[in-house]
């Protein structure tokens, strides 16, 4: 894992479960946070797009198809 992304998640962890929020009561957000009830497919569906758009696909190495 690159450290940029672990500094992150450290601060995400202690932004959600340490530090309580004036706005929130001084409450941490985690308290208070709620899945969704929504339900989202396994798999989702192809994006369409409209017949007079170009359409192009990239690739890591940046070129387009």
């Amino acid at each position: 894992m690159y450290l940029q992304q672990r500094v992150f998640d450290r601060f995400r962890h202690e932004y959600n479960t340490e530090r309580p929020h004036e706005v929130l009561d001084y409450r941490v957000p985690a308290a208070l946070h709620q899945p969704s009830p929504r339900t989202y497919p396994v798999k989702l569906r192809s994006p369409e797009y409209a017949s007079d758009r170009d359409v192009y696909v990239v690739r890591s190495s940046a070129s387009c198809v």
